[in-house]
């Protein structure tokens, strides 16, 4: 929508701790003070994007005296950034395409059968938000016509099962380039469509660089990393003992089979298809299967970009933050933790409690705390901050 320059309303649906506290369908706040670090973090988000919100109710969430208190400053801080070019510093984007997005995957979590749109849900909502730097969400064909191309160093795919004669093509010419990464997951490309006809075989997947093989049995697609091939490659090994899996509790909102009084992790998908990397000398294997040990992920560098197959539905944050930092992402914070920036204003909101070291991408003369006007630091590019658990820093 901003791609093409529409005016338009976001829904913010998010809700306090007044709301049903003992059904924890929509995350879950247990105070006024984690209520209101929820609050700022969603307006981090407005003022580094442009997006315009609208708030929907069905009950008094917003009815608690430090709530209401702070809610002045809601206006106050997207007038200060409207000030601005709000534009998110990105330099990730996710690539989605409605033709993928309307295939199915014989997989479950909570669902039968799960699709392409709720793989990208999962990852968004309980991996990638906290990938420690903002990214971009585009359909796959405003990207490749767009001009903005060039300041994306990673480009995942996290579910592109299908693509046109005409998406391979740019995909070559435009996307293998500049030493970006491409990140390709499950299935990529298997449906090959050509006019109104859609082919599907193993041998579509060679666009994502490498030789894929298919099993048709059921799995999982629980991964067990080679941590030693994680640091040769990215220089991390600080990954997952399990990956391809979230161990993140679902609180709901993706499907009716949820205790929401007792949120728990999804359990390990089981599939009726997965895809192994065939060996070979010029890759990396990054992780096998836990069952069988096929090798279920590698990193392969040509002379014009990177790409990596990542055979799970689930791309851990973990393993996001190493691929990132290899290629040249700017990450923000030294631990996981969601993070909306753009030139001018940033947000930091963590789960757990702790010191955070954040790292701006140039040094600046100064640094506010826009809560309380407080300046953080002085001519630096860094800064460390303790929001607390469940706390957000608006600066």
């Amino acid at each position: 929508l901003m791609h093409h320059n529409k005016v338009f309303l976001f829904q913010s649906d998010v809700r306090s701790h007044l709301f049903a506290p003992e059904r924890h369908r929509f995350g879950e706040t247990a105070s006024s003070e984690e209520s209101v670090a929820v609050y700022r973090r969603e307006l981090g988000k407005y003022m580094t994007t442009g997006i315009v919100p609208y708030q929907w109710t069905f009950q008094r969430w917003w009815e608690d005296p430090k709530i209401m208190a702070d809610v002045p400053n809601y206006d106050k801080w997207m007038r200060l950034s409207a000030r601005f070019p709000r534009r998110p510093a990105a330099q990730v984007a996710v690539v989605l395409d409605p033709l993928s997005l309307s295939a199915g995957i014989e997989s479950n979590y909570s669902r039968q059968p799960i699709t392409a749109a709720q793989h990208v849900s999962f990852n968004r909502n309980l991996e990638w938000h906290r990938l420690g730097a903002p990214y971009d969400l585009w359909l796959l064909d405003d990207l490749i016509e767009s001009d903005e191309l060039d300041r994306y160093k990673v480009v995942v795919f996290p579910a592109q099962l299908a693509l046109t004669v005409e998406q391979r093509r740019a995909i070559r010419e435009k996307f293998e380039r500049n030493g970006r990464t491409l990140v390709w997951m499950y299935a990529p490309g298997v449906f090959r469509a050509e006019g109104t006809h859609l082919n599907i075989s193993d041998g579509n997947t060679d666009v994502c660089g490498f030789t894929l093989e298919k099993e048709t049995a059921p799995h999982t697609l629980v991964m067990k990393p080679d941590k030693a091939a994680f640091k040769a490659a990215f220089g991390i090994d600080a990954v997952d003992d399990r990956l391809g899996w979230s161990n993140t509790p679902l609180y709901g909102g993706f499907s009716y089979k949820i205790d929401y009084a007792n949120p728990k992790p999804i359990p390990p998908q089981v599939f009726e298809a997965r895809f192994m990397v065939k060996d070979q000398p010029d890759m990396t294997i990054l992780a096998r299967y836990e069952e069988g040990g096929a090798p279920a992920a590698a990193v392969k560098r040509f002379s014009d970009h990177t790409s990596v197959f990542w055979g799970a539905g689930i791309l851990n944050v973990s393993a996001f933050r190493a691929i990132a930092a290899a290629a040249g992402v700017h990450l923000y914070t030294d631990r996981p933790a969601v993070v909306y920036a753009s030139d001018n204003f940033g947000m930091v909101h963590l789960k757990e409690s702790g010191p955070v070291r954040v790292k701006l991408p140039r040094k600046v003369k100064r640094i506010t705390d826009l809560t309380d006007g407080g300046i953080i630091a002085h001519d630096t590019d860094s800064f460390t901050v303790d929001p607390g658990a469940k706390g957000t820093c608006l600066f």
